[in-house]
């Protein structure tokens, strides 16, 4: 049984790596991010903020700016 926190983590692998037969553990990171500055409805925060009290700044933004 999977928790609740962690289904879209789950979903998101098994998406990118074609049911989960790929190579999961290179899209890991890439899943984690996205899943830690996606705003959770519940919170109406990211986790990323909740935990560092500031925005996750991403690499291509610091080239060009959102």
């Amino acid at each position: 049984m999977i928790e609740r926190g962690q289904k879209p983590i789950v979903d998101a692998l098994a998406k990118m790596t074609d049911g989960g037969e790929g190579d999961w553990v290179l899209c890991l990171l890439a899943v984690l991010l996205a899943d830690r500055t996606t705003t959770k409805t519940t919170t109406g925060s990211t986790p990323y903020y909740l935990n560092h009290s500031a925005e996750a700044v991403l690499l291509v933004e610091l080239k060009y700016p959102t």
